[in-house]
C-alpha cells in the first residue's frame, strides 16, 4: 500500500470513529434528557392501589375492582413518529352490588366520582396538554401523556414542549381524551434503552404477555385498568388498528387473525392501542392491544 493510500485509509478510519463517537454521544444525551424529564415529573405520579383481574367464564379478562402513527428511524437510530384516523361507545359503570328490593335480582351499576388531583396539578403547573398518566408494571412504561391538535407536535418535544429526540407519549389527536372511543391510541418512541414505549417489544413473547395482568391509566376524573391481550406487528398505515371508531366485532376478528401473540380478550370491552416503531420490515409498527375498564 502506497503512502497516499495509507494516509487516505487513516483519514477515513478516523472519520468513521469520529462519526460513531458523535452518534454515541448524541444517543447518550437523548437517554439522559429523557430520564431527567421523567424524573422531574415523578412527584406528580398518581398513587393508589391497582386492581387485580380475573378470567370471566368466556375466557376474557375482567377487573375485580374497577380501579404511538407512522414512525421513522432518525439518524441516531431512535424513532420519530407521525400517525393516522374517529369514534365513540360509552364506558361501563362500576358494579356496586345487587338491589335487594328488585325481584328480578338485577345488579345496580353506580359510577363513583373519581378525582386524580395530580393530573389536574400537572395541567395547571406543567402543561395544559397533559391529560393522563400510564403505567404498566414490569416495564419502563410509567409516564404522563399528552394530546395536541395534530400527531406531529410531540414527536420531538417532551412533556415541557421542549425539543427532545425522545418526544413524549401522546394520544392520537382524533381520540376523545376521556377514553370513550372504542379504540384509543397512544404513541411513543421505541428507544434502544427500552424507555418510552421501547418495552412494547417484550410483549412479542407470549410468556411475557401472559404474565402481564394489568396496567393503569389515570386521567383527571377517572382511573382505568388495562388488560393486555394481543401483540401485533403491522404496517404504519394499518386501516383497522389505527381507526379510533373501528367496529368492535371486525376489530376483534382482525386482531385474532393477525396477532403475533394472543390470549382471549373481553369482546364487550373497549380497547387501548399502544403503538411504537418496529424493524421487522420497512415502516413496521409494534402494537400492544389491551381491554380497558373503568
Amino acid at each position: 500500500m502506497g503512502k497516499f493510500a495509507r494516509i487516505l485509509f487513516i483519514v477515513i478510519l478516523l472519520a468513521v470513529i469520529g462519526k460513531s463517537g458523535y452518534e454515541l454521544f448524541v444517543i447518550s444525551g437523548q437517554y439522559s434528557d429523557e430520564a431527567n424529564a421523567k424524573d422531574s415529573m415523578m412527584s406528580y405520579r398518581p398513587g393508589g392501589d391497582r386492581p387485580s383481574v380475573n378470567k370471566n367464564k368466556s375466557g376474557g379478562n375482567v377487573p375485580i375492582n374497577g380501579g404511538a402513527s407512522g414512525l421513522n428511524v432518525d439518524s441516531s437510530g431512535e424513532d420519530s413518529q407521525n400517525a393516522q384516523t374517529p369514534g365513540a361507545p360509552t364506558a361501563p359503570g362500576e358494579k356496586a352490588g345487587s338491589n335487594p328490593g328488585a325481584s328480578s335480582g338485577a345488579d345496580i351499576y353506580v359510577k363513583e366520582p373519581i378525582v386524580n388531583q395530580s393530573i389536574i396539578d400537572m395541567q395547571n403547573e406543567v402543561n395544559a396538554d397533559i391529560i393522563g398518566w400510564i403505567t404498566v408494571p414490569g416495564t419502563l412504561i410509567d409516564y404522563p401523556f399528552v394530546v395536541a391538535k395534530d400527531n406531529d407536535f410531540y414527536l420531538k418535544r417532551n412533556i415541557y414542549k421542549e425539543q427532545a429526540a425522545a418526544g413524549a407519549i401522546f394520544m392520537d389527536c382524533r381520540n376523545a381524551p376521556d377514553f370513550s372511543d372504542f379504540n384509543t391510541i397512544l404513541y411513543g418512541h421505541n428507544m434502544k434503552n427500552r424507555s418510552m414505549f421501547g418495552d412494547l417489544r417484550s410483549f412479542a413473547d407470549f410468556d411475557y404477555l401472559e404474565a402481564s395482568e394489568y396496567g393503569t391509566i389515570f386521567i383527571k376524573d377517572n382511573t382505568f385498568t388495562l388488560v393486555p391481550f394481543a401483540c401485533l406487528v403491522i404496517k404504519s398505515n394499518d386501516a383497522v388498528i389505527y381507526d379510533p371508531s373501528a367496529e368492535s366485532g371486525a376489530f376483534y376478528d382482525y386482531i385474532k387473525q393477525n396477532a403475533r401473540e394472543y390470549r382471549e380478550p373481553d369482546p364487550a370491552a373497549r380497547v387501548v392501542t399502544l403503538s411504537t416503531c418496529s424493524y421487522e420490515f420497512n415502516n413496521a409498527r409494534t402494537v400492544l392491544i389491551a381491554n380497558i375498564y373503568d
